[in-house]
């Protein structure tokens, strides 16, 4: 899921995690203003793919995000409550990369175990180029 336009790419959540961390600091009102509707829209994709994902509690909790950082109907907030909104959010940011990473990470085989390791892997017969079929008792694979 990493390469389409299913969700944002880690690298776009992690950026703006950075951005809603600088703005910690006093910054021009200008920089306020664009970290608002990159953080809107970012965060609205990001619920939509949740939705899409069948992740009702993921669209919402970044739904709330989106709509707290809408740049059409803006809340007006103190700039102490402005910061810990900015590090809840990155704390969310955080938590949603480290889990897609954790998930990405324990999806695929381990890297010590090459490609004709695993049990249904299936070598060609160099003769035919037909591949060799092979029945593993208790794994579950047929030949077609």
């Amino acid at each position: 899921m990493r390469d389409n336009l299913s969700s944002p790419p880690g690298m776009f959540l992690f950026g703006l995690m950075v951005a809603l961390l600088v703005a910690l600091l006093p910054m021009p009102y200008a920089y306020y203003q664009l970290l608002r509707l990159a953080t809107c829209a970012l965060t609205g994709w990001a619920a939509y793919a949740a939705w899409a994902r069948g992740s009702p509690a993921s669209a919402a909790i970044w739904g709330l995000i989106a709509l707290a950082y809408n740049p059409l109907i803006p809340l007006f907030m103190t700039r102490g409550h402005w910061s810990a909104l900015n590090v809840g959010t990155a704390t969310v940011i955080l938590a949603a990369i480290w889990y897609r990473g954790a998930r990405a990470y324990l999806d695929r085989p381990p890297p010590f175990m090459a490609d004709t390791d695993r049990l249904d892997h299936q070598p060609e017969d160099r003769s035919t180029g037909d591949a060799i079929r092979r029945i593993v008792p208790g794994s579950g694979n047929r030949p077609h």
